[in-house]
């Protein structure tokens, strides 16, 4: 349970509490919205840092009722009945006041007569004294307003510093309640509404955010963004931010599961054959005729070759000269995937490349440039996806790889 903002100032609360009584020569009582009494002079002192709830019923009824409490006669008012303290009771006069942020009560401020002196000084000038507990208790509440201001813009400057280095993703920060404190450009772009916006939407229950599937917080998962009647689809990963001061706030850091996709995938539509492929070494010829053998094939096929060589073109003609050549020709990057991100690229999703690529081809591109880890990681994705032990060839790092589905 989050602890009572007001105790979190007890300390300026007991210095206001001290000087109050000295300049009005009356004692102040203070507890916050639990009954536990923050502050005391007189009387009251021996007892701060104590749950009252028993001898507090016009505390109680100033919390219930949010305005101020006026007691002339105690132990004959109608709410001191309620008080077993009622007979010992020695006050002669009480005036209490709810101390209000934004709507909440944080507590109540009271001031306390215990003679009758004191007393006919409140009494004759009242109104002035209510004035002043008001405007008091609307310090305390400023005072309270400004910590948490101070300390929610700690905690957000805190976690904002944890995801600089993913200002090229969508970056949400939820508060209490999964309700939407910052928000970057690149989520803006994605879901395509602004923080205010979200915030409105969250308040009329039209914007909700949920895991597709529950999986270990260590990996990206899928989740979807649900803004009205519209659904966004995301991979990204939930980082929780424990603080001293709060423990409600999660950083959530994604991208568009299309965008991924898009990074290292290309659905070439542009046709491409040998008829097209003109050249008149023997080497070519050769190699363009052992090509056209192997596109009829179901085999997995490297295309070795320098850059330039037209690795790509070769690809392209064998996809097109076989029986697949109605279905799609996918095109991977490997330039700069890394482990975590075969796992993006060749997860369980309905936008997997396996998925797009159906029955047709998929072809990686320098497979040399992915590291030894993500190679094996790759082809465990790819054994999994096809069940075929021909795949481990992969380990011997080729230029180019054509995948036959």
């Amino acid at each position: 349970m989050a602890e009572p903002l007001l105790r979190r100032i007890q300390k300026e609360v007991i210095s206001y509490s001290d000087v109050i009584s000295k300049v009005l020569q009356v004692d102040v009582d203070i507890t916050d919205n639990k009954l536990y009494r923050i502050a005391g002079t007189g009387q009251f002192a021996s007892t701060v840092g104590t749950y009252i709830e028993k001898e507090a019923t016009g505390f109680k009824w100033v919390l219930e009722n949010k305005c101020n409490l006026v007691i002339e006669e105690p132990r004959e008012h109608p709410i001191c009945q309620e008080c077993p303290h009622q007979e010992a009771c020695q006050e002669v006069f009480e005036i209490g006041c709810p101390i209000i942020l934004e709507s909440e009560v944080l507590g109540v401020i009271a001031l306390a007569c215990f003679n009758k002196d004191q007393k006919k000084v409140v009494f004759d000038n009242l109104s002035y004294y209510i004035d002043f507990l008001e405007n008091i208790a609307q310090l305390i509440a400023s005072k309270v307003g400004e910590y948490t201001y101070y300390e929610e813009n700690i905690v957000t400057s805190h976690m904002l510093q944890k995801v600089m280095e993913f200002v090229s993703q969508g970056v949400l920060i939820f508060g209490k309640g999964h309700t939407v404190r910052y928000m970057n450009k690149y989520a803006e772009n994605i879901l395509g509404n602004n923080q205010k916006q979200l915030e409105y939407l969250y308040k009329i229950n039209a914007f909700k955010c949920m895991p597709i599937e529950e999986k270990n917080r260590e990996t990206n998962s899928q989740y979807v963004f649900r803004i009205g009647q519209k659904k966004i689809y995301v991979e990204g990963r939930v980082y929780k931010i424990t603080t001293e001061m709060q423990h409600y706030m999660e950083v959530f850091i994604f991208q568009d599961v299309v965008d991924v996709k898009k990074r290292y995938v290309q659905v070439h539509k542009e046709e491409c054959s040998f008829d097209t492929m003109l050249g008149s070494a023997k080497t070519f010829i050769k190699s363009k005729e052992q090509a056209k053998r192997l596109a009829q094939t179901d085999k997995h096929l490297f295309i070795l070759g320098e850059s330039g060589a037209g690795k790509e073109s070769f690809a392209r003609a064998i996809h097109k000269d076989s029986p697949q050549k109605d279905k799609p020709f996918i095109k991977v990057n490997c330039t700069g995937i890394t482990e975590a991100s075969i796992e993006e690229i060749f997860g369980e999703y309905p936008l997997s490349q396996i998925t797009l690529a159906g029955e047709g081809t998929l072809f990686l591109d320098e497979a040399a440039d992915l590291p030894l880890r993500a190679q094996a990681r790759l082809l465990e994705k790819l054994r999994i996806k096809t069940n075929s032990e021909r795949i481990c060839i992969i380990y011997y790092v080729p230029l180019c790889f054509i995948y036959r589905l």
